[in-house]
């Protein structure tokens, strides 16, 4: 992945990874690309003339003919997203997110040959996984000897975003400092797969729901249609009617349930409190 300033550097961009594919031991034929000028241009015919590629270009506006790059620009920038948010990194991180997100899938994506990520078809080495970490983890870093004075901290607490090789080292964000550091020796916090779990609200869908078959449904609704008859022509209240329903309605439910969940009380996972089964409306 590279990232770049103007488009016009594409053309050295792509000079070097031609030259890495080419010590990888790999022939490459086509560039397919679309019709934007950073690829249109004569800088980059320059370069594919020199290594005898052939160059080809989608339709205009059909990017679906180039389907597969269009995909992975997605999944990068999605992920990127979700590696931002879930650490609560600020947005300026947004290059270091998206290198991370293409070392994490050229280590663990799928490709057409089965068992094999693209980092084994790349260079014909296994990757390593032993390295990695929760993007966004806090760490402690060690300071050099050699910036330090006697008396001075040996180390820093900083951010995970980044790695540099197999197990060279990591790319560690200094918030307080606003400045990167690349090291080695880290001392990792305990790891917390995203941070939002005090964002989490009460809902519908995490309490249980109970299902009770149509014909079932259907009776349990003309029980509570006869009883809201009888109920009204002796001037009863409706709010009798409604808890009426709700406990015939729990009663054919819990004969079509396991023991386990008819046992009288159940704990929300939503607050921790306790509650009678929450039913939901079946459409």
């Amino acid at each position: 992945m590279f990232f770049i300033t103007i488009k016009g550097e594409v053309a050295d961009c792509l000079r070097q990874f031609l030259q890495e594919v080419k010590t990888a031991g790999h022939v490459t034929k086509v560039l397919l690309s679309d019709g934007g000028k950073e690829f249109n241009c004569e800088a980059v015919q320059k370069v594919l003339k020199e290594h005898s590629i052939m160059h080809r270009l989608t339709m205009p506006y059909t990017p679906e003919q180039n389907g597969a790059a269009e995909q992975e620009n997605h999944t990068t920038v999605e992920s990127a997203y979700s590696l931002l948010h879930s650490g609560g990194l600020p947005k300026e991180l947004w290059a270091e997110a998206c290198n991370t997100t293409a070392y994490i899938l050229n280590r663990t994506g799928p490709t057409p040959v089965e068992g094999k990520t693209p980092l084994e078809l790349l260079t014909g080495s296994y990757a390593t996984l032993g390295n990695l970490h929760v993007f966004g983890t806090e760490c402690y870093v060690d300071i050099a000897k050699q910036k330090r004075h006697k008396w001075d901290q040996k180390s820093k607490l900083g951010r995970l975003v980044g790695y540099m090789g197999e197990k060279d080292g990591y790319q560690i964000w200094i918030s307080n400092e606003k400045k990167m550091m690349l090291s080695h020796d880290l001392l990792f916090k305990s790891e917390v797969v995203g941070n939002l779990h005090s964002n989490i609200t009460r809902t519908e869908s995490m309490c249980p729901k109970l299902h009770v078959t149509p014909s079932q449904e259907i009776q349990v609704l003309q029980n509570h249609k006869s009883d809201e008859n009888n109920v009204s022509t002796s001037g009863g209240s409706n709010d009798w009617n409604s808890e009426k329903y709700v406990q015939d309605r729990m009663s054919v439910c819990e004969k079509k349930q396991p023991n386990w969940m008819t046992s009288g009380k159940f704990v929300c996972p939503a607050d921790d409190s306790q509650g009678d089964y929450c039913l939901s409306p079946i459409l």
